[in-house]
């Protein structure tokens, strides 16, 4: 065994030191990496969540995201959007769509974050993407006049929720993060 003498003086036996120096970003140990690609630190999952080459959307990580907000609350959307999926209430766009959406977002996020192209690669802003989840599992909330009309000051009470009405749900992201 070897000793390791810290800074005040006391010693320890310590059989191995383990660096954690950082780790590899890849699915290596899912069929070699061929599901979920990962090329220069970006993943490839539309959504976060789905591998766009599998043929029956038999698999989906939930989780692998960073959003600009609550991690839990984003990760049960993404539960929601997964069981509706399995569930056959919804279907994934083609293997060509998703891959389009995800080199799109790839492309956004590039210019929108000016951080390590991993980090970029999982950042989400909360509200448009908890917006767009809602939408494609059909439980966007909806926000519309008769809101208004029957609780105006309800309405007022927040500038996010006249927002809403008046210019839908992906106003109040544009005006937040501006």
């Amino acid at each position: 065994m070897d000793t390791v003498r810290f800074d005040d003086g006391s010693c320890e036996e310590i059989d191995d030191v383990i660096y954690c120096t950082g780790y590899s970003f890849n699915f290596d140990f899912i069929e070699d990496g061929r599901v979920i690609e990962v090329h220069d630190n970006q993943v490839q999952l539309w959504k976060r969540i789905f591998p766009p080459r599998l043929r029956w959307n038999s698999l989906a990580v939930i989780g692998l995201v960073d959003p600009l907000g609550p991690t839990t609350t984003t990760c049960e959307m993404q539960a929601r959007a997964v069981t509706h999926m399995w569930a056959r209430r919804i279907n994934c766009p083609s293997e060509g769509d998703m891959l389009s959406d995800i080199e799109a977002e790839k492309e956004a996020n590039a210019v929108r974050y000016r951080c390590s192209a991993r980090k970029a690669s999982l950042q989400v802003d909360f509200i448009n993407y908890m917006d767009q989840l809602s939408h494609i599992i059909g439980c966007a909330p909806d926000m519309d006049w008769k809101m208004f009309l029957e609780d105006p000051k309800l309405a007022f009470m927040q500038k996010e929720t006249w927002s809403r009405i008046i210019h839908g749900s992906t106003i109040v992201a544009e005006k937040l993060l501006s």
